[in-house]
């Protein structure tokens, strides 16, 4: 979905083991209660028969003692940055339905100084990825994933749609300001079966038990820090017949290291439903307009969670819980501000 300028306008004042049999355990009150038994080697990785591993490689490292003082600036570990369009086409190799084309350029792109560093296993089909990032205010910690193309394709394959509507997969076609037009659905699409998401909040859960901190709040701020950091743009993967409504899936935001407003908004419901409730999370559409834009309107996405004890955010009620909206654009939004310049909000539940 075109991007809200204002919130972009803001940002720079300041300057799976997937889809498939995979299985992870969050040791935790409140985590998923998915399938989670699997042969673990001992160091909480599941390796192989050549002896590398898929997701599951969490260092979980925490440096209580950052703060903030290297943002930006390379992690000493960090395997060395090979080309990101490579790394996705490489990912998406198999797909069977769709064709993509991650050739586009984002638009708007913005850094905020962390990003996600990735390169080709050495057995010459996964992936190795690598992110830094503020877990909380002052403690920094380093996630880290391997990806199988073969499963990583399962995964994208799910998602899209025809120009004539002949295929839809987790999309819609729905009315929209009096036409007819095709809508993702949300809730689907957070709920596809991605062992990313699920290793990423085991790996939050791990690293906050590590701090002492592990609570319902904390955990929906560790997951907004997670996906707030990434780098911003627009993604533009479509490629005739095919479309993708401008949003990319989490694998895809992950690997590639950047994501607008709606494909942020999805990766930070699909980590949050394996910590929390479902029924806690909405996603929320509106229009925004910027009066420092001329003409500057346009739609938005952000994320609302129920049981958070923010005062200033803005919020909105649904069906008996109160909803605090969470911007994951960007991390130069303080947390429980209200989100300025919102109208014909509209709420979609994550429960399916």
């Amino acid at each position: 979905m075109n991007e809200l300028i204002a919130i972009l306008g803001l940002s720079l004042i300041v300057s799976f083991y997937l889809a498939s049999d995979g299985r992870f355990k969050l040791a935790a009150k409140g985590a998923s209660n998915q399938d989670a038994t699997f042969s673990d080697n001992g160091k909480g990785e599941e390796a192989n028969e050549d002896g590398s591993q898929n997701i599951g490689q969490d260092n979980g490292q925490v440096n209580p003692e950052d703060n903030g003082a290297n943002k930006g600036k390379p992690n000493a570990t960090s395997p060395t940055s090979q080309d990101k369009l490579f790394l996705i086409e490489h990912l998406t190799q198999h797909l069977t339905t769709f064709r993509k084309n991650y050739r586009t350029l984002a638009e708007n792109h913005i850094d905020f100084g962390y990003k996600v560093e990735g390169k080709l296993h050495e057995n010459g089909q996964d992936v190795n990825l690598t992110y830094s990032y503020p877990i909380l205010k002052g403690k920094r910690v380093t996630f880290t994933a391997c990806l199988n193309p073969l499963e990583v394709s399962q995964v994208v394959d799910q998602y899209g749609a025809t120009m004539d509507g002949t295929i839809l997969k987790g999309v819609e076609i729905v009315d929209f300001d009096g036409k007819p037009t095709f809508m993702p659905q949300f809730a689907k699409v957070v709920h596809l079966k991605n062992q990313l998401t699920l290793h990423i909040a085991n790996h939050i859960v791990d690293c906050l038990q590590k701090l002492g901190k592990d609570d319902y709040e904390t955990r929906v701020l560790a997951a907004k820090n997670f996906v707030q950091h990434l780098p911003y743009g627009i993604p533009e993967f479509k490629q005739d017949p095919f479309h993708y409504n401008q949003l990319a899936l989490p694998c895809e935001t992950f690997v590639l290291s950047y994501g607008d407003c709606d494909s942020k908004s999805v990766f930070m419901a699909a980590i949050l439903k394996e910590m929390i409730n479902a029924e806690n999370i909405l996603l929320f559409t509106c229009k925004t307009q910027d009066p420092n834009v001329p003409g500057g309107q346009g739609g938005h996405m952000f994320i609302g969670v129920a049981g958070m004890s923010f005062r200033k955010s803005s919020k909105e009620n649904y069906n008996g819980k109160t909803y605090h909206f969470i911007e994951t654009t960007s991390p130069h939004f303080p947390d429980g501000n209200p989100i300025p310049h919102i109208s014909d909000v509209k709420p979609y539940s994550m429960v399916v």
